[in-house]
């Protein structure tokens, strides 16, 4: 009798490590045939520029003299914008001639605001708002800046 109790569990182990074999053996094909026939996703690079330049804790103008073309006017109203609203990211929306706005934006919220340039100074007229500007405040900006007050 206990002969054939051990062969009788010599069978079981048997049919366990088959069946341990058969398994791996289908989920090999299933992966080399079904799966690697799939297509990758194929991932494209996209260029990033930053929208927060660095900030000296020494200077902080309220506003920035600048003969230096419109191209860099984008990096001066970022750093008028960070000093009026510290520790949000700051971006700028739209640049017209002299006039322009954006946002800042951080874990508390959101505002738009809006700047002026007069004399090759770039002032933040308005900090940060999340309605609508004063009308009274914006009265010269371009209806692009400041489409609901034209």
């Amino acid at each position: 009798m206990p002969n054939q109790q051990k062969g009788t569990n010599v069978t079981w182990l048997l049919v366990i490590i088959i069946f341990i074999l058969a398994v791996g053996i289908i989920f090999l094909l299933w992966y080399f045939l079904v799966k690697s026939k799939q297509p990758t996703p194929q991932i494209t690079p996209t260029q990033v520029s930053a929208t927060t330049p660095a900030i000296s804790p020494k200077t902080t103008p309220s506003s920035i003299k600048t003969t230096i073309p419109s191209a860099n006017d984008a990096e001066l109203l970022m750093t008028l914008c960070q000093e009026k609203n510290p520790g949000m990211t700051c971006e700028v929306t739209k640049v017209d001639g002299n006039y322009a706005y954006g946002t800042a934006g951080g874990s508390g919220g959101g505002a738009v605001w809006y700047a002026k340039k007069t004399g090759g100074d770039w002032t933040i007229v308005i900090p940060g708002v999340q309605d609508s500007p004063s009308c009274a405040d914006t009265a010269d900006f371009p209806k692009t800046i400041v489409p609901i007050c034209q």
